[in-house]
């Protein structure tokens, strides 16, 4: 989850998409005092397990969500990291960010966003 003036980011990892369970973000503002559900954000490359949404960081107008347990289709490197960016109110997928090295395990598990800096743990 992330809290941010007004806004609250919160994942859901394990919840299913149709008949996969690769995760969503949620994001909700506060108005009036009472918080209101505005959207949810997919996991854009769907996979059973991916875990999209166990970690969320955000800087201005980017957020960056991690996918620790994503596989990709004949790889055997775990994870990824989507950055989506907000342009006239809407939020759009930017870049993927996959495992730069191989045999990696749990890539995205951890995140950090400062501007055009983006630090990913496993």
């Amino acid at each position: 989850m992330l809290l941010e003036g007004d806004e609250a980011w919160i994942g859901a990892p394990r919840a299913a998409v149709g008949s996969l369970r690769s995760g969503y973000v949620e994001r909700f503002e506060r108005t009036s005092g009472s918080w209101q559900f505005i959207e949810r954000i997919d996991c854009p490359a769907p996979r059973p397990g991916a875990m999209f949404g166990a970690t969320i960081a955000r800087d201005g107008t980017r957020v960056a969500v991690g996918a620790p347990r994503l596989l990709p289709l004949g790889g055997s490197d775990f994870g990824a990291v989507f950055v989506f960016v907000r342009s006239m109110g809407v939020w759009t997928l930017e870049d993927r960010v996959d495992p730069p090295v191989a045999g990696t395990r749990d890539f995205g598990h951890s995140i950090a966003l400062d501007g055009d800096l983006l630090v990913v743990g496993d």
